[in-house]
């Protein structure tokens, strides 16, 4: 019978939380990032815009709004 109860956590439901926690710290991190270094995220915006890398993104704004 000891052998069937488990005192230990259940796996998968300390990762899936620590996944998701990564997750957000990583978000934070960046958007810190780029709040303190908004001229080279804008140049490097315009540089992607220019080089076609955001026409989905911007297509699917438009479809959105418009």
């Amino acid at each position: 019978m000891s052998d069937i109860i488990s005192n230990g956590p259940v796996e998968g439901t300390t990762s899936a939380s620590s996944s998701n926690a990564d997750d957000i710290v990583g978000l934070a991190r960046l958007l810190l990032h780029a709040r303190q270094n908004n001229v080279a995220y804008m140049i490097g915006t315009l540089v992607a815009y220019q080089m076609g890398l955001l026409n989905f993104i911007f297509e699917y704004g438009v479809g959105m709004c418009g």
